[in-house]
């Protein structure tokens, strides 16, 4: 299936909110967002389509010998939702402007809220890699104890099984235990402030202990776009928007991003990734590339 040979762990839908407004003219036509690289602390324009996104990540070969993308449509439930919820919320926001009133949100899109959160924490690099690495070992020791060859696509078969795993029993867990939080979905609405967000979106910080769900103390952060943050808090039902009047509230959460992201930082306006950069000790360097030939998948 080519048309999915292009998988995002990052949706593109996503990405589009962290666009950069700001671009050379020859960029015009593409939807570009500005990435750090931790590694080598270079910063420069990529196109949404072709950021956060591996050739047939979540697929294996099935007994045709064809790449099977059953995983990558396991999430597409949760993210086909993202787009509509994202809008609902963008209304409400202008309906706050309007009228100075912040009602609570929905609970159902809470929950949908904590579901996107969820497939964050499971299909990043940061932990799908992980998975897999640790399977590849298994069917290395498995083949050599029984005297044959190792087989990578089995390696790959038992990661995704076991992503799978993690989603249809502790994953829901994982839900439940973000819906038991109350949920502050700020915004800030100066123009200014642009929020980054990372390879590793979900941000799990607690200031007493190790960051963990089970812990009733953890705060879970989560950029939604460049001027929207998700933050579960303390235990409750709550699900409000709160306006953030002082921008000077969002200056940490650069950093928090940055400290969190496993080797990749996205954000609209390249002058905050130098001060994510400055903040992580990077030298940088800012490269303005040629639009590269989109992906079509």
């Amino acid at each position: 299936m080519a048309d999915l040979k292009n998988q995002h762990f990052l949706q593109k839908a996503y990405l589009d909110g962290f666009a950069a407004t700001d671009v050379p003219d020859h960029w015009r036509k593409t939807t570009a967002i500005w990435v750090l690289n931790k590694d080598t602390g270079v910063i420069s324009l990529h196109s949404t389509q072709n950021t956060a996104a591996r050739s047939y990540y979540y697929s294996f070969m099935d007994r045709t010998g064809a790449m099977n993308p059953t995983i990558e449509k396991w999430f597409n439930p949760v993210e086909n939702q993202f787009v509509r919820i994202r809008q609902h919320i963008r209304d409400h926001i202008e309906e706050v402007n309007l009228t100075g009133q912040a009602s609570n949100l929905d609970p159902k899109y809470k929950r949908s809220l904590a579901e996107y959160v969820y497939i964050h924490i499971i299909r990043v690099p940061k932990i799908f890699d992980d998975i897999r690495r640790q399977a590849e070992t298994y069917e290395r020791e498995t083949a050599q104890k029984h005297g044959v060859q190792p087989d990578p696509n089995m390696a790959k078969v038992l990661a995704l099984r076991t992503m799978i795993r993690i989603g249809q029993s502790p994953g829901m867990n994982i839900v439940d235990s973000l819906m038991s939080r109350c949920l502050d979905v700020e915004f800030y609405p100066r123009t200014k402030v642009s929020l980054p967000t990372s390879d590793t979106p979900v941000m799990m910080y607690d200031e007493t202990r190790g960051a963990g769900l089970a812990y009733g103390s953890t705060t879970v952060f989560f950029p939604l776009e460049s001027s929207i943050m998700l933050r579960f808090a303390e235990f409750g039902d709550n699900a409000k928007l709160v306006k953030q009047r002082y921008v000077g509230m969002a200056r940490p959460l650069p950093q928090l991003v940055g400290a969190h992201a496993q080797k990749e930082i996205y954000c609209r306006d390249p002058h905050v990734l130098e001060e994510v950069a400055t903040f992580l000790g990077l030298k940088t360097t800012l490269r303005d590339p040629r639009p590269p030939k989109l992906q079509t998948s």
